[in-house]
């Protein structure tokens, strides 16, 4: 009969090397990286499903989120040029 928990962990094995399938295929390249031999599977398969959720995320500036947001902002300042050509022209 086979042992449970032995299943468990050949699935979790399965996992962990989908998820750095799946890195590699959404990187586009290969890609160098260490795993402490001592990692429990847990903490691996966290990990590399964080990384595959970082490479795939949106990417955006923290400016891009101010400016889509809901959030009301201030006027902008002047910039320094405009206010150089204002005094230089009396205004």
């Amino acid at each position: 009969m086979t042992d449970p928990n032995d299943l468990e962990r050949i699935d979790q094995e399965i996992r962990i090397n989908e998820l750095r399938e799946a890195v590699a295929e959404v990187t586009g390249e290969d890609f160098l990286s260490f795993e402490n031999p001592d990692s429990p599977p847990e903490v691996l398969e966290q990990f590399w499903q964080h990384v595959l959720d970082f490479e795939t995320a949106e990417q955006s500036t923290e400016f891009d989120r101010l400016v889509t947001s809901e959030i009301d902002q201030p006027p902008r300042a002047r910039s320094w040029t405009t206010q150089r050509s204002a005094l230089s022209c009396g205004k």
